[in-house]
């Protein structure tokens, strides 16, 4: 089947259909016309829309396709996710670790439904859900390799060629008319909103790509938030890793990642600390142990408190340490605790035991 051909079968589905650029002789189609001033291959190859208005004009009508197709003869097929076409999906990864993320919340709230599924070219899966009736964020990155489109998003469907050369195609024996597009699982529907299975709020959103002086902080973070949903340690362990070797440029070590996530979990899993709960209120000593485990301190004569970042000491360790405890309440969801007077209580027990700053 050509991909217009497919493009009309989902059209008369109800999804909104669009021409995305191809790959040939393993190159982007938009290359042929992309800014000279543009250094290096696309980084989305046979991904990407064929025009900037795709939101607008991805369309169920099926003169309205064919003259797409005429006018970019050889395109792969995109469908507009969200509201108009009535599904979302969930995208599976494994390049990012989306395997292990999907088999780990299966093992623990259920397997997902027997919904329309597509193979992706890179190995991945994409999971059609039928829309819920209110707001899909897109890009939702649930956990490492997992992420959700919804309204504003897009997926590339079967038969489109990836860059790999590989088919995207229909996961199933049935004809793709005949497979259902169910609800989501309700734990589903609740990660997607930030809200784990036992109700609490999620705050933490992961960045895309985490730069050198900012890695040890953003994955302490993750690893607290994923603790604070009540994970295991050696879950912790696999999604941080997972992350670091993705995200980070360039990733830590393994042992320094251990570390990270050992001093994540040295608070109960999943308790629930609230402001009206005095005596599970996070410690000062707590909290510097949690910064110290992956950060060094040093004071000079005149007691200003450094931090060694990018393999020197900068005078900035007072701020440094305000901004991690901040950072760690609020991925432990107890930001309620965090007070100018905390942070102060935290930089001066660090820097009582820092060692002295050599000339």
């Amino acid at each position: 089947m050509s991909c217009l051909a497919a493009a009309l079968e989902y059209a008369r589905r109800g999804f909104r259909v669009f021409p995305l650029h191809a790959v040939r002789d393993g190159v982007c189609t938009c290359q042929d016309w992309r800014d000279k001033n543009v250094k290096g291959p696309c980084p989305t190859p046979g991904k990407h829309p064929r025009f900037r208005n795709w939101q607008e004009r991805a369309t169920c009508d099926p003169v309205a396709i064919e003259e797409f197709w005429w006018n970019h003869k050889g395109s792969n097929v995109g469908i507009a996710t969200g509201a108009a076409s009535g599904v979302f999906v969930l995208d599976v990864d494994p390049k990012h670790g989306g395997d292990d993320s999907i088999d780990a919340l299966v093992s623990k709230h259920g397997q997902l439904p027997d919904t329309l599924q597509a193979m992706t070219g890179s190995g991945g899966k994409h999971f059609y859900f039928a829309h819920p009736g209110k707001p899909v964020k897109n890009g939702v990155a649930l956990l490492p390799g997992l992420d959700i489109r919804g309204y504003g998003g897009l997926v590339v469907a079967p038969p489109s060629i990836h860059i790999s050369g590989r088919e995207y195609a229909w996961d199933g024996l049935a004809e793709f008319a005949e497979m259902p597009i169910l609800s989501a699982t309700p734990w589903l529907l609740e990660l997607m909103n930030g809200k784990p299975a036992n109700g609490k709020k999620l705050r933490f959103e992961l960045p895309a790509e985490i730069a050198e002086g900012e890695r040890n902080q953003a994955l302490h973070k993750y690893a607290c938030s994923l603790r604070g949903k009540g994970q295991e340690e050696s879950e912790i362990v696999a999604a941080v890793m997972a992350v670091n070797l993705s995200r980070c440029k360039p990733p830590l070590d393994d042992a320094e990642v251990r570390k990270l996530v050992e001093s994540a979990c040295r608070h109960e899993k999943g308790n629930g600390r609230s402001a009206g709960a005095g005596d599970e209120r996070l410690s000062t000593n707590e909290l510097a142990d949690m910064i110290t485990v992956d950060s060094h301190f040093a004071v000079d004569p005149g007691g200003k408190l450094y931090v060694f970042q990018g393999g020197v000491y900068k005078p900035i360790g007072e701020s440094y340490i305000k901004r991690r405890v901040k950072a760690i309440l609020g991925a432990l969801d107890v930001p309620q605790q965090w007070s100018s007077r905390k942070g102060e209580e935290v930089v001066k027990y660090i820097a009582v035991d820092a060692p002295q700053l050599w000339d």
